[in-house]
């Protein structure tokens, strides 16, 4: 029985030193198998810069399909209405793209563009300009900075 209790006792201040060692170590600074966050270390800036210039490149990659899609768009409403003038179709996109009013002002421009084109012709240019304006609410996050 007393060497029970002896044994009970050890493993008492064994448990007490355990405990006291855990609490010595200073919660500021952090153990050796824990990450550290919130310090930067040059791989970080450099996972920053390659984020930063996959960014740059999805830009540039939208920026050319939004070219290429506009001048599709153009391609296919020359050879598919005969009536469609491209000047008159580069007329209407600058309208809509430099509008500042928005895109209620920029019909109210299109309404004077295309007065003059015959009655027959105006329902393929409010088509096309249908269409300039779904392309463009698609891109509208394209910054032009060139």
């Amino acid at each position: 029985m007393k060497k029970l209790i002896i044994f009970f006792i050890a493993i008492i201040f064994i448990l007490m030193a355990c405990s006291n060692e855990s609490l010595n170590e200073s919660p500021d600074e952090p153990s050796k198998d824990e990450p550290v966050i919130g310090m930067l270390d040059d791989n970080d800036f450099e996972f920053s810069e390659e984020v930063e210039k996959l960014h740059e490149e999805a830009m540039e990659s939208q920026k050319d399909l939004y070219l290429t899609m506009l001048n599709n768009l153009l391609a296919e409403f020359d050879e598919e209405y005969e009536n469609f003038e491209t000047e008159v179709g580069v007329k209407l996109y600058e309208v809509i793209i430099s509008t500042p009013g928005g895109i209620d002002v920029a019909k109210k421009m299109k309404e004077k563009i295309i007065e003059n084109v015959p009655e027959d012709n105006q329902d393929v240019y409010d088509l096309f300009y249908d269409r300039i304006v779904s392309l463009e609410e698609t891109f509208s996050d394209i910054e032009w900075s060139d």
